[in-house]
Parts: C-alpha cells; sequence; structure tokens
C-alpha cells in the first residue's frame, strides 16, 4: 500500500472515531477512491435499515429490539 493510501485508511479511522454520526462503510468509500471528500453522515438509507433489520450496515445504528434506534 502506498503512503497516500496508508494516510487516507488513518484519517478516515480518525474521522470515525472524532466525528459521531459518521457511516463507516461509506466513510470507507474514500480512501478506496470512491469519493472525493471524507465526509459520510449517517443517510436515511442507513436508518431506514436500521428499522428494518435492527442494525444498520456498518453497525453504527443500532436497536436491540429491532425497532426504530434514533
Amino acid at each position: 500500500m502506498k503512503r497516500r493510501e496508508i494516510l487516507k485508511w488513518r484519517i478516515a479511522h480518525l474521522i470515525e472515531r472524532v466525528i459521531p454520526g459518521q457511516c463507516w462503510a461509506d466513510l470507507a468509500d474514500w480512501p478506496l477512491g470512491r469519493t472525493r471528500l471524507p465526509w459520510a453522515p449517517i443517510r436515511e438509507g442507513c436508518r431506514d435499515s436500521a428499522r428494518e433489520c435492527g442494525v444498520c450496515y456498518c453497525g453504527k445504528l443500532r436497536s436491540p429490539e429491532g425497532g426504530d434506534p434514533r
């Protein structure tokens, strides 16, 4: 892995820890080159998934009963 890629992954991990409300699945798209900016707020699709399944794809939103996590 190149230095630049390593740095991008470190920044992505830091953003995930420091700024609440970031979706890891979407945030990981930045170091992979799929998005231009390292910013991925939790979107409505994540909230819908959490409501239906009890947890969103990245695991940030969880509900023990499988109900609305908000």
